[in-house]
């Protein structure tokens, strides 16, 4: 997946040696986004990991208005993202992913219907997060084709990249 951001944003790359340079808090709303738009960071978090169907949210209206998104990473292939509002903690969830060509990787969604030869759908959403500077980048690519009775139907792809504010460093700046 190609990072589509502009060259001012310079990924750092991601091992297992500082992988947790991705821990900390981030606005959620992008600063800066390339390509199509979303509307903010927990949407892009949601809808890739299916939050709102493995954890038990009170009311999903709160999740789209939260301040911020925290990441803390529990290992190199685990990250927890907890749904801040108002300095209070919503909700928290740990998400399996992997460390790729210096980014973190969540796991790829991947949805088939297969009735061949009448109908046949493949779907899937790739998210990646990345460091740059004291922001967040986020590559997602999302693709969608149908098939009825071996003729294409539809074919549909889009890849987008979101930056997001680390606001755990606009604290530190201004406290000083």
């Amino acid at each position: 997946m190609k990072n589509l951001s502009s060259t001012d944003y310079k990924n750092t790359f991601l091992d297992k040696t500082n992988f947790n340079d991705l821990n900390g808090s981030y606005h959620n709303t992008q600063d800066t986004v390339y390509w199509n738009m979303n509307p903010n960071l927990f949407s892009i978090l949601r809808w890739n990991n299916k939050l709102t169907t493995r954890l038990p949210f009170k009311n999903n209206k709160e999740l789209y208005v939260a301040d911020e998104i925290k990441l803390s990473f529990i290992n190199h292939k685990n990250l927890n993202i907890s749904v801040i509002k108002n300095d209070t903690l919503i909700t928290s969830k740990t998400f399996k992913g992997k460390l790729k060509n210096g980014f973190f990787q969540f796991r790829t969604n991947i949805s088939l219907l297969p009735f061949f030869p009448i109908f046949f759908q493949l779907q899937y959403e790739k998210v990646r997060i990345g460091k740059s500077n004291n922001s967040l980048i986020i590559d997602e690519q999302f693709y969608k084709g149908l098939i009825i009775l071996t003729l294409p139907v539809q074919d549909h792809l889009e890849k987008w990249t979101a930056i997001y504010k680390d606001t755990s460093t606009e604290l530190k700046k201004s406290k000083h």
